[in-house]
């Protein structure tokens, strides 16, 4: 499969979700995300983001802040990228799904296509049982990044919430060759094989 075909198929898909969610989105910008903006305010995170989040580009200057070298003036547009992503994992860990891909499908049409946009939208549509959705997003992270541990074990648990023990064991399997201190990989490896002996 060549890259244009890998490239068409993950924007229709996004094309796909944005028309899904737009009629909420319109009214959730009516009542909330216009006067945020208009107003200046800004949309800041409940929890910190992790270490291995801090270490993406998009996320660097959230480094700098956390460390304190931002001035104390500085402030970030509740528009912006970064923190969309974070205020859309926050409402995700919430279980707050229609809002978090609300946040997410807001997002500047340059940003949309990046890895960390893609990856938080396929994870939240995961959670929220919109599999189908969530494996066409996958599989296309899977084909730019074919070694991104972080995909792999996100689709493991996608395919385990499938029911496709098969294919989520494989991809747990072989992400802890690579990296065998991977909790994650090992949790979701440790029910994979659970659920197929109770089969």
């Amino acid at each position: 499969m060549s890259l244009l075909t890998i490239f068409v198929r993950s924007f229709l898909a996004l094309v796909v979700l944005a028309l899904m969610i737009l009629p909420i989105r319109f009214e959730m910008n009516k009542a909330e995300g216009e006067n945020a903006a208009q107003n200046g305010e800004i949309l800041e995170p409940e929890a910190a983001p992790t270490p291995e989040i801090l270490s993406r580009p998009l996320y660097a200057y959230l480094a700098d802040e956390s460390q304190g070298t931002l001035p104390a003036t500085y402030t970030r547009p509740a528009n912006d990228t970064a923190n969309r992503i974070s205020v859309a994992r926050n409402l995700a860990e919430q279980k707050q799904f229609e809002k978090a891909l609300i946040i997410l499908g807001n997002v500047s049409e340059g940003d949309a296509p990046s890895y960390d946009v893609r990856f938080l939208r396929a994870r939240i549509l995961s959670w929220s049982g919109q599999h189908d959705a969530a494996d066409y997003i996958f599989k296309g992270l899977r084909a730019e990044y074919p070694h991104d541990p972080d995909v792999m074990v996100s689709h493991g648990y996608l395919k385990y919430y499938q029911g496709q023990l098969r294919d989520a064991e494989y991809l747990f399997s072989q992400v802890l060759i690579s990296y065998p201190g991977y909790s994650d990989a090992r949790n979701g490896l440790n029910r994979v094989r659970k659920a197929r002996q109770s089969q």
